[in-house]
């Protein structure tokens, strides 16, 4: 199992998590994905949405602004 730390406040932000939960997603591995803190409400839930439909292989609906 693979435990993925997707808390906002480290550096890299949604692009930067998403790359890293691809990655990771690229090996078959089970993955646990965690958050933590994040400095604006707003952006932590547009990252973390956005990381978990990486991680679940899903499309993000085109009316979902990120």
């Amino acid at each position: 199992m693979v435990l993925v730390d997707c808390s906002q406040a480290v550096c890299g932000g949604c692009t930067g998590h998403g790359k890293c939960v691809e990655f990771i997603r690229s090996f078959n591995l089970p993955l646990l994905m965690v958050g933590g803190s994040g400095y604006t409400i707003r952006n932590v839930a547009r990252c973390w949405t956005y990381e978990t439909s990486i991680a679940l292989s899903v499309d993000i609906a085109n009316g979902m602004s990120l």
